[in-house]
Formats: C-alpha cells, structure tokens, sequence
C-alpha cells in the first residue's frame, strides 16, 4: 500500500495536473482539510486490510485497529478523490471524474469488496465513548420496558455522561461480552439528500463490549452483521487471549504492536518538520511575493504557546 504523508493529501497548484496529489482540489477552510485528512486515513485503512486478504486468501481472520465501518455523511462536502488514488488504493485503474470518484462511493466499494472476500474481520476501538449499544438494546421492539421508561434511561444516561464502556464496565465480568447488536453508523438526520440512497447501502456492523480484565474498561468490537455465529466467537475469543497477554492494559497485544510501529519515530518527525519548513519558505520564496514570504517566516518563526509562559493571576 502506497503511503501518502499529510503534505500530499493536497494539491499545491491547481493547474498541477500530475500532483502526487489524493483529492483534485484542496481544501477551501481549516475544517474541511480536518475533513479530508480524516477521510484519506479512513480509506487507507480499508484499502489496507482489503490488499491483504487478496495477498492472503487463506487468512483465518482479520482485525482491524478502529472500527469496522465508519460514519460517511460528515464528508460529502470534501472534493473527490483523483483518479491516481483511486487506482492505488483500489487496485482498479480509473479514469475521468465525477460522483463514481468521490470519497463515499470509493470507501463503500472497498468495504464492499472486504466483505465479499468472506474473511472474517473484526475492528477493535480501543477507547469509545458511544452510547449507541445501551440505546439500541433500550428501543428494542421486543423489549418489555414502557417508552416513558424508555426515554428516561436515555435521559438518565445522557445527564450523567454514560457511556457503553462506563456501563458495561460494571455489569460484565472478564471474558464476557455483549450479545453483538446491529447498529447503523450512518443515520439517515446527517445524510445529505443526494447521497441518501448510498448511504442507506453502508454496512451496520454487529456491534458488542468485551471485558478482558477486572479492573479495565471494556473495549468495543464490531463484525460483518451477516457473520455466522462460530466466526464471531473465534474473533472475540481471539480477542479476549491477545488482551489478556497486555493484563494491565487490557487491549489485544497484536494491536497494540501495530499501533506503536504506525507512527513516525520522534526522530524522523523533527527531520521531516524541518524537511517540511524548507520547501514552503522555498515555495514562498519562489512566488516573489514579499508579503507572502513575511507571512511564511513568521508562521515558521512564531514560538508556540507554553502553559510555562503563562503570566501568574492577579
């Protein structure tokens, strides 16, 4: 899988056409490229996990450091994606642009695809603070509690700031979990009428708590909610084993590893950051602008804010 630093995520010039570039436009605000950045690390996770089960098609099973499926409304905004990274991350080559090309569709496919290789996969959220588990067990049809009962569990719980994990830290004992239950991430109040009919079509992953210490909170674990039932004890069972190697953490150590290797060695961060300062004041520089070249030294010279500098009160 082709790795794409946070500089690359943008094009710098509009009329570059063969930026190494994964949108084909950059970003009009500060919040959008928050927006783009999340949706490009999204991506590439599925993109990831989907290279290796077609690398590995004897693969038992899959684990996922985040969740299975995640929420896509909050992005239609972002632009599309270029039709150099949809070939990298999908595999497939692609050509001219349009809706086919944005983020939404893209990451739809790729889940699709990782589901039909029918390896069994479950993603891992270490540390969540949804609710959404205690609400749908509370709405449950065949549940025996009143509505007005109903509405006052879900008041309770939002005032006092309860979660899955602060509720089910106290009910479940280790080694057991939830019944997984069906959730659907991508509510229809957040869908944009125009991309409604996609996102209806998203996954709503079976969802669960799994307890693997007593004095740990629960770690969240979501699967294909069409996996049969042995795949989905041998996944949290697997999962339950790896945490109990981590006692005082309580996560799978497999993990826990891959999260500690993912990141960027301090050392390699300063170089970049340096690396990085270089080319813009060059960029700057080479667009013979003195107001622009200001600008970018003072953003690079500008001393970040210290609480050790903060003036004493009164």
């Amino acid at each position: 899988m082709v790795q794409h630093l946070i500089g690359e995520l943008f094009q710098t010039r509009a009329d570059d056409d063969e930026a190494d570039s994964v949108y084909d436009s950059p970003p009009d605000r500060e919040s959008r490229e928050a927006k783009m950045r999340d949706a490009a690390r999204m991506i590439t996770e599925a993109a990831g996990a989907l290279k290796l089960a077609h690398a590995h098609p004897d693969l038992s099973m899959l684990f996922l450091h985040g969740p299975l499926v995640n929420p896509v409304a909050p992005y239609a905004s972002i632009p599309n994606l270029t039709n150099r990274s949809i070939a990298e991350l999908t595999g497939v080559a692609s050509n001219g642009t349009g809706p086919d090309h944005h983020f939404i569709l893209v990451y739809k496919g790729i889940l699709e695809a990782l589901h039909d290789t029918n390896v069994p996969v479950a993603g891992i959220i270490e540390r969540s603070g949804s609710r959404s588990l205690i609400t749908q067990i509370v709405r449950d049809p065949s549940s025996r509690v009143s509505d007005a009962e109903k509405l006052d569990i879900e008041n309770t719980l939002r005032e006092y700031g309860i979660n899955d994990s602060t509720l089910f830290e106290f009910i479940l004992e280790p080694g057991q979990y939830i019944e997984p239950v069906r959730i659907d991430k991508n509510l229809r109040a957040k869908a944009p009428a125009e991309w409604m009919p996609i996102i209806e079509g998203y996954h709503q992953p079976s969802t669960t708590v799994l307890k693997s210490a007593q004095m740990s909170t629960p770690f969240r674990v979501e699967m294909w909610n069409d996996q049969d039932p042995e795949s989905c004890d041998r996944l949290l069972r697997l999962s339950y084993h790896n945490a109990r190697l981590l006692p005082n953490y309580a996560f799978p150590v497999g993990l826990d590893i891959v999260d500690k290797y993912a990141k960027f060695p301090n050392w390699l961060s300063a170089q970049m950051s340096r690396e990085l300062s270089a080319i813009v004041l060059r960029r700057a520089i080479e667009t013979g602008n003195p107001e622009t070249v200001r600008r970018v030294r003072m953003l690079l010279a500008t001393p970040r804010r210290d609480w050790l500098f903060r003036p004493p009160a009164g």
